[in-house]
């Protein structure tokens, strides 16, 4: 299943939200076969810092894009 923001940000509730983009994965599950150093390499660029920004402004500073569920530490971007 396809997942995009558009969709995402017309889901009423958070848990609703989270429930959306939840991916029912195990730790330590493979996902990225022997290559996870690829993606790893890409969230530490440059390119991947400014995308980053703009996603928290673009949200708000908000947990799933929801008003009132502002982000007061770190802040974690998906990658949806």
């Amino acid at each position: 299943m396809k997942k995009t923001y558009s969709e995402l940000i017309r889901i009423p509730t958070f848990e609703e939200r989270y429930q959306y983009l939840r991916l029912c994965g195990k730790v330590a599950e493979e996902t990225f076969g022997f290559k996870r150093w690829l993606n790893q390499e890409f969230y530490h660029s440059d390119e991947w810092m400014r995308f980053r920004n703009k996603i928290i402004i673009r949200d708000n500073g908000c947990d799933l894009a929801l008003e009132g569920f502002e982000i007061f530490g770190s802040i974690i971007i998906h990658h949806i």
